[in-house]
C-alpha cells in the first residue's frame, strides 16, 4: 500500500476538528449545545471565554489556508485573542466555513507539496506538512480547553 500523506494530514485536521478521536472530543464536539451566554463567560481574569477560543481556533484555520495557497501568513494580519465581534452563533458558522475552505485547500495538495517551505507567522521556515500537523494539533488542544471551561 503507497503512503497517502495528504490522507494523512486530512484525516488529522478533520479528526480534531469533526470526529470523536482517540485523544476525545473534536473542537465542534466540545461546542455542541453550547448556549452563547456561557461561551461568553469568563471563568477568571487570566482566561478566555469560550466564544475567544471559538474565534482564536478559527483565526488561526484562517492563516493555515494561506500557509496552503501562498507559503506564507496573510499580508493584513488581524489581530489574535480580540473581544469576539460576531456573536456567537455568527462565529461558529464562521469557524465551520473556515475550516470547510481549509479541508478543500488541503485535499487539493499533492505529497510532495507537504514539503514546500512556510515562513510562519514567528518568521520560522517549516514545512507545510509541519504545519498542518500543527492545526490538528492546536484544534485538539483547544478542544480539551473549551472541555474544560465548560466544566468550570
Amino acid at each position: 500500500m503507497t503512503p497517502n500523506r495528504v490522507g494523512d494530514v486530512l484525516a488529522a485536521v478533520r479528526g480534531a476538528f469533526v470526529a470523536r478521536g482517540w485523544h476525545g472530543p473534536s473542537v465542534l464536539q466540545s461546542i455542541q449545545g453550547l448556549r452563547a451566554k456561557k461561551a461568553k463567560k469568563r471563568r477568571a481574569k487570566a482566561s478566555h471565554s469560550i466564544h475567544e477560543v471559538v474565534d482564536h481556533v478559527e483565526y488561526w484555520e484562517h492563516v493555515a489556508i494561506h500557509y496552503v495557497r501562498r507559503g506564507r501568513p496573510p499580508k493584513r494580519l488581524r489581530k489574535d485573542w480580540t473581544p469576539p465581534s460576531l456573536s456567537f452563533a455568527k462565529s461558529v458558522r464562521r469557524l465551520r466555513a473556515t475550516h470547510r475552505v481549509l479541508v478543500a485547500a488541503i485535499a487539493s495538495l499533492k505529497d510532495a507539496d507537504l514539503e514546500r517551505p512556510v515562513l510562519t507567522v514567528s518568521k520560522r521556515r517549516l514545512s507545510l506538512g509541519q504545519v498542518l500537523h500543527g492545526v490538528a494539533a492546536h484544534d485538539s488542544y483547544h478542544a480539551g480547553q473549551i472541555r474544560l471551561l465548560r466544566t468550570l
